[in-house]
């Protein structure tokens, strides 16, 4: 994910896909993968820990509230050429909305870029599947997610 390139327009969509408005200054946000040693003696190595970051935008205090969900919310933001969706727990901070990630994909064009989804075992960056060797491994079929 390149938060380098952020965005100052987006429309917001609800989770039922109705549209909400206009928000501004959309952060895109920024993984963080962590390293750390195991507890357990059948791991020989580290266990990698990825926290998907936040995903943040401008927008008024009654649009925030219109898209708020009990729980995890699921929100999209949508430019002509380029889709982000999200889930996670939104909150209102120093003025702007901020989206804590548990669920992230971005497309543009209409192709996924980047899609991370820890529970399902997904993770797509910059096109390429990195999860995929995983899941079969583990004899997971995408019908099984």
């Amino acid at each position: 994910m390149d938060a380098s390139q952020d965005f100052d327009v987006m429309q917001l969509f609800n989770a039922e896909n109705d549209l909400l408005g206009v928000v501004s200054e959309v952060s895109l946000p920024e993984p963080v993968y962590k390293k750390i040693p195991s507890d357990d003696p059948s791991i020989a190595d580290e266990v990698t820990l990825a926290s998907l970051g936040i995903l943040a935008f401008s927008a008024e205090d009654a649009l925030v509230e219109a898209v708020r969900q009990k729980g995890f919310t699921k929100l999209s933001l949508r430019s002509p050429s380029v889709e982000i969706i999200g889930r996670g727990v939104l909150k209102k901070e120093n003025g702007k909305a901020v989206l804590k990630l548990s669920y992230y994909k971005e497309s543009r064009e209409g192709k996924r870029v980047t899609e991370i989804d820890p529970f399902h075992m997904v993770e797509v960056i910059n096109g390429l599947d990195l999860g995929q060797r995983a899941r079969e491994a583990l004899g997971l079929s995408p019908e099984d997610l």
